[in-house]
């Protein structure tokens, strides 16, 4: 699968602004739900009966890079989802593997 392309921001880096990301065609709504400055933003996605809580963490690596990383927490509700969630972490590892650049991207201002 095609992944997240690119990310935009409706607004400054805080909790409530609303990010769009276009993946595999599609406009996805998100929102910032938490900022720690220079160190973690939780970007919060709600599609459905799934909600996901993808954390961006930062770490300084030296005076000109930082590492980032990605974990993504998600909750469903109904019976269904209980039952398919190791599908469904299968499905958006794959289906996101492109957020890490459009997030960089972003970040970076480009």
């Amino acid at each position: 699968m095609s992944g997240v392309e690119w990310v935009r921001a409706e607004g400054p880096t805080e909790p409530g602004t609303i990010l769009t990301f276009h993946a595999r065609g599609k406009d996805r709504p998100a929102r910032i739900a938490e900022v720690e400055a220079r160190r973690c933003v939780i970007v919060r996605s709600e599609q459905g009966s799934v909600t996901a809580d993808y954390t961006y963490r930062l770490d300084p690596t030296d005076k000109t890079s930082t590492r980032v990383s990605l974990t993504a927490d998600c909750r469903t509700k109904g019976m269904f989802w209980g039952l398919f969630s190791p599908l469904l972490r299968l499905m958006i590892r794959r289906t996101d593997q492109g957020q890490m650049r459009a997030f960089k991207t972003m970040m970076e201002g480009r």
